[in-house]
């Protein structure tokens, strides 16, 4: 996190990476006592921040700091200091339970999910300009319909109910890419997948029976299906299968993925060799852009199923650096196969569609290897 701040006869300059310009100017202003006609903000190039860049409490610091001392400012956290001032992702934990016809399909399903009701949390702070206590208090015991964003499942189920459980942990939370999607679609498709075990059938041809009309998803998981080379997700096969949606409910809206991933566990750890996708994000206009944005968010997937978490001691992340979240090398990276599918329907932001189907394809592809069915996020992190 950086920013210039430079004060002089009563007017403020920022040069600031943001991607709220307009609410962080509003909250220097106000901080500092000064009209908004008196703060002039200059965006500087965000890149790939994924919602971090939203908060702005560097630039009250340094406007904090340029005022004091009288001079410019140019104030660059470090990353420990990004650590300190991050609001994680929220805790989330899940219970979903599911009544079967004689066949094995899903006539009801329920799922409860608790958690802080994050994304109101976060409004408060951004909209509010509340300080992150006052936002937590604000928005306590009310429940948060974008913490079930990708909870409702894409299959045709005649009966479903989904809960948000607020849940006030004394802690601030903050966004993550693919908001809700990246836990809803791990909880939903790795339940999709034990049902279908429990019934001793097929998990490609299981998800097919119950999709209904949603002909896209239907040739997205054909498609995803032949990419990976699907063997049927048999014992020891190490294949293991998912699929979501983003967006509209309507057969022309919103996008569609379904993914194949080949994954083996040893004393290494994970070692993920394979990434099959199948995508349909309608009308592409742009397929660089659309196959870059896919691959990122698959290999973003990957850390979040294998990684990107830290533990806490005194209140403190025990997490400083980078290097000691176990993202994703390089070395890391499996081979990646997309097939971007063409489609007449509206066209649909591709940049956080591939991040939901990873965590649970992956699971689902060591249950296949392992047997061992793995709840908890990231992987092998010591609870099943």
């Amino acid at each position: 996190a950086s920013c210039t701040a430079r004060l002089e006869s009563g007017r403020l300059e920022l040069w600031l990476a943001s991607q709220a310009p307009e609410r962080a100017r509003r909250a220097v202003a106000k901080t500092l006592g000064l009209g908004l006609d008196d703060v002039v903000l200059y965006p500087m190039p965000a890149g790939g921040s994924f919602d971090r860049r939203l908060e702005h409490d560097h630039a009250i610091e340094a406007a904090l700091i340029a005022r004091q001392s009288g001079r410019p400012v140019q104030l660059v956290w470090s990353r420990w200091q990004e650590q300190l001032g991050l609001r994680p992702r929220p805790p989330a934990a899940a219970v979903l339970a599911a009544r079967t016809t004689p066949d094995g399909l899903i006539d009801t399903f329920r799922a409860r999910v608790a958690m802080p009701p994050s994304a109101l949390e976060f409004g408060r702070r951004l909209f509010d300009n509340k300080t992150p206590w006052a936002a937590i208090e604000a928005v306590d015991g009310k429940a948060d319909a974008m913490a079930l964003e990708g909870l409702m499942p894409v299959y045709s189920i005649p009966n479903v109910a989904i809960d948000h459980v607020p849940v006030a942990i004394g802690l601030p939370t903050g966004r993550l890419r693919g908001n809700a999607h990246g836990y809803t679609a791990f909880m939903v498709e790795c339940f999709i997948d034990e049902v279908a075990h429990h019934h001793g059938q097929e998990p490609l041809a299981y998800r097919m029976s119950m999709l209904g009309q949603d002909v896209r998803l239907a040739i997205c998981l054909q498609r995803a299906a032949q990419l990976g080379e699907w063997s049927g997700g048999g014992d020891a096969s190490g294949q293991g299968i998912a699929c979501h949606g983003m967006g509209s409910g309507e057969q022309k809206g919103g996008g569609r993925i379904a993914l194949v991933a080949t994954a083996a566990a040893g004393e290494g750890g994970v070692r993920v060799s394979k990434l099959a996708a199948a995508v349909d994000i309608g009308r592409v206009v742009n397929r660089d852009l659309a196959l870059q944005q896919i691959e990122g968010g698959l290999v973003f997937g990957l850390g979040l199923a294998l990684g990107s978490a830290t533990d806490y001691e005194r209140g403190l992340p025990t997490s400083g650096r980078l290097a000691s979240l176990q993202l994703p090398a390089l070395a890391d990276s499996p081979q990646i196969a997309i097939d971007l599918i063409d489609s007449d329907a509206e066209p649909f932001d591709s940049g956080e569609l591939a991040v939901a189907p990873v965590a649970p394809a992956v699971a689902n592809a060591l249950y296949s290897a392992t047997g061992l069915r793995l709840r908890r996020l990231p992987l092998l992190s010591g609870e099943a």
